[in-house]
């Protein structure tokens, strides 16, 4: 009886796990977003006013890449973006989402 506990765990593992892929993927485009300070609105149930939150936000650089037909962005350092152009062939690691089918991207290289 163990042994089929055993394997039935073993092909539910292999079902859900999540594959982690290399691949070569193209750069589709390149997201600078510059600093910036968003605010929200906290409500002071003791003065029953809403009061403005400040909250800094800094540069930012991503890329959006396209990979086995799927796209995805992914956050990357000012000297990775400065190095890349639109249509690009780099290598990045991923994964696909079991149940959103979503490109999930863990790492990209120039190699």
């Amino acid at each position: 009886m163990n042994a089929v506990i055993a394997n039935w765990i073993d092909k539910l593992h292999k079902m859900l796990a999540v594959q982690i892929m290399n691949n070569r993927c193209v750069v589709i485009s390149k997201i600078f977003t510059p600093a910036h300070t968003d605010m929200i609105l906290i409500f002071n149930p003791a003065t029953k006013t809403s009061l403005p939150t400040f909250f800094p936000k800094p540069d930012t650089w991503s890329v959006k890449v396209e990979v086995d037909g799927k796209q995805g962005d992914v956050s990357v350092s000012k000297t990775l973006f400065d190095s890349l152009a639109e249509n690009n062939s780099i290598m990045v690691m991923y994964a696909i989402g079991f149940f959103s089918d979503d490109l999930n991207i863990k790492e990209l290289s120039l190699v």
